[in-house]
C-alpha cells in the first residue's frame, strides 16, 4: 500500500511539473480583420445582423456630414474590439460605426480593425494606443490621435484624447465620428 502512495505523489509532482512546461504558444496576440472579412470571419457571425438592423435608424443627414469631413488619405479609425457579440450597448457600437464608416464613403483602407481577446491582448499599436476596454475607437490624422470612443465599465466614452473620459451619454454614433472627423 504504502508503494501506490509514493507512485500517487510521484504522478502528482510529475503533472504538476509539466503543466507548466508547456510548449504550446498562447493565442496573445491581436488579429488585423480587413473590412470586407468581418461578416465571414470566426466570432463575428452576429456582425451583418446588426449593421442590417442599424441601417434603418441610421442619420443620412450626419452621415453625409461625415463623409464630407472625411480627409483622404489622413484620417484612418483603429478599431479594437472584441470577437464575440456580448450584447451589451458598447458593442454594438462595433457595427455600427463600421456602418456609419462605409456609409459615408470612407474606404477600407482607412478602417484598421483589430480583433482581441480583452484590452489587455498584445496589439502592434501598444506604443501609440491604451485600451480601457473593448470596443475601443481611435480617429487619427497623420500621427496625431485626434479623437477617441473608447468602453469603460460598461459604458463608452468619447472625446479629444484627454486624461479625464467624457461619458458619451446618448450622443449617437454619428455625431462622435463627425466630431472627430472635425478635430
Amino acid at each position: 500500500m504504502k508503494i501506490y502512495r509514493v507512485l500517487f505523489a510521484l504522478f502528482c509532482v510529475a503533472a504538476i511539473g509539466f503543466s507548466g512546461c508547456s510548449t504550446a504558444p498562447e493565442d496573445t496576440d491581436a488579429t488585423v480583420i480587413p473590412v470586407s472579412e468581418l461578416s465571414t470571419s470566426i466570432g463575428y457571425s452576429w456582425f451583418q445582423a446588426e449593421t442590417t438592423v442599424y441601417k434603418q435608424t441610421v442619420d443620412t443627414a450626419k452621415v453625409r456630414q461625415i463623409a464630407a469631413a472625411f480627409q483622404a488619405n489622413q484620417q484612418k479609425m483603429y478599431v479594437f474590439v472584441h470577437p464575440t457579440c456580448t450584447c451589451t450597448g458598447t458593442q454594438k457600437t462595433f457595427p455600427h460605426t463600421i456602418e456609419v464608416l462605409k456609409l459615408a464613403g470612407v474606404p477600407d483602407s482607412m478602417i484598421v480593425i483589430y480583433s482581441m481577446q480583452s484590452s489587455a491582448t498584445k496589439h502592434p499599436m501598444m506604443d501609440r494606443f491604451t485600451l480601457g476596454g473593448l470596443p475601443s475607437f481611435f480617429i487619427t490624422k497623420g500621427s496625431s490621435t485626434v479623437y477617441t470612443m473608447q468602453t469603460l465599465n460598461e459604458k463608452l466614452y468619447a472625446n479629444a484624447p484627454s486624461p479625464v473620459p467624457v461619458e458619451a451619454g446618448s450622443r449617437s454614433v454619428e455625431d462622435m465620428i463627425l466630431e472627430g472627423f472635425t478635430k
